[in-house]
């Protein structure tokens, strides 16, 4: 996944989940 090395989708999804 493309995401695993996008810091800001990780970011993105983390704001969701949080």
């Amino acid at each position: 996944d493309p995401s695993a090395n996008n810091p800001d989708y990780i970011q993105l999804h983390n704001r969701l989940q949080s």
